[in-house]
């Protein structure tokens, strides 16, 4: 599995757009990424291709400070979608707290059939977001997210034709 880190990127600009106006209003500007009231951790996300509908996925971040795993985060995941006309849109599908290695792990048992898309719309990617409005073990972190490839047969809907 190839593990990378990846931000910014395009697609990733509707979720924030979308969720993180929500999240900036309640925690302010001090959740900032160089603002120097928080410490900066990093998210990588793995790649993620299935070849079957019924075929278990996990949407797999990893979370760590100067290369330390930063256990007890919580990562939210996003699925971004495509519908014909071009237009993207990122759907939150679940979260998972790191563990001690600083993974946090969201699977799908029932495949890719079990993702939020309708019949017209193809999954483009997923998109993960760290964001602690509390200190963990006394240290204020910093917002950040990342995004990588999800490529699937089919998703939702779609599966169902």
């Amino acid at each position: 599995m190839a593990v990378r880190r990846i931000w910014p990127r395009a697609r990733s600009t509707l979720v924030v757009g979308v969720t993180g106006v929500m999240i900036l209003a309640a925690a302010g500007c001090g959740l900032e990424p160089g603002s120097d009231l928080c410490t900066e951790p990093q998210l990588e996300l793995v790649d993620v291709t299935t070849t079957e509908a019924t075929e278990p996925l996990t949407l797999a971040g990893r979370l760590t400070v100067a290369g330390t795993p930063l256990v007890g985060g919580e990562v939210s995941y996003f699925v971004v979608r495509q519908d014909p006309d071009g237009d993207v849109l990122g759907v939150r599908v679940g979260s998972a707290h790191t563990d001690a290695d600083g993974w946090a792990r969201l699977t799908f048992a029932g495949g890719s059939r079990d993702l939020p898309a309708f019949k017209d719309q193809e999954v483009v990617g997923y998109t993960a977001r760290f964001v602690s409005l509390t200190k963990i073990d006394g240290v204020q972190y910093c917002r950040t997210q990342a995004e990588a490839d999800l490529t699937v047969p089919c998703a939702g809907f779609s599966c169902r034709q």
